[in-house]
């Protein structure tokens, strides 16, 4: 058996995009493969270097996905519903990161407990470069 973590962007009926995430377990030697879109489900990842493995792949794929595509906006969805503490502080992580790429990240609440995320590329900072002449660090942030 071998193991991915799968990051994307899907489109989502009536326009934006959706961010994902999920396991894929690939067996050679059938040539079959399982997705795994719920924490629930990977409790076979023991070992915890494992599972920190898994988390830092997706938190590098998010990375790499958002630098290279720069969506304006996306919205992303907990899987299960009443997600555990854990998995709240996984989806934290991921906000994080996403804030870390630029975007600004509001959460809400959704029936039957589960959760929803909505991240928008935050406007660039207009830099006032006329009051520093050539030289960068005398340039000011314009209001």
């Amino acid at each position: 058996m071998s193991y991915a973590a799968v990051v994307g962007l899907d489109s989502l009926p009536g326009g934006g995009s959706e961010l994902y995430f999920h396991i894929v377990e690939a067996d050679g030697s059938t040539g079959g493969e399982r997705l795994f879109w719920s924490g629930k489900d990977t409790g076979f990842i023991t070992d915890v270097s494992d599972r920190r493995a898994v988390m830092d792949a997706v938190l590098l794929g998010l990375g790499q996905l958002l630098a290279r595509v720069a969506p304006p906006e996306f919205r992303w969805f907990t899987h299960d519903e009443r997600p555990p503490k854990k998995a709240l502080l996984k989806f934290a992580a991921i906000r994080r990161a996403v804030e870390g790429c630029g975007y600004t990240v509001s959460s809400s609440r959704l029936p039957l407990g589960r959760r929803a995320w909505h991240a928008v590329r935050a406007a660039p900072v207009p830099v006032d470069r006329s009051a520093g002449g050539s030289d960068p660090a005398a340039a000011r942030v314009r209001p």
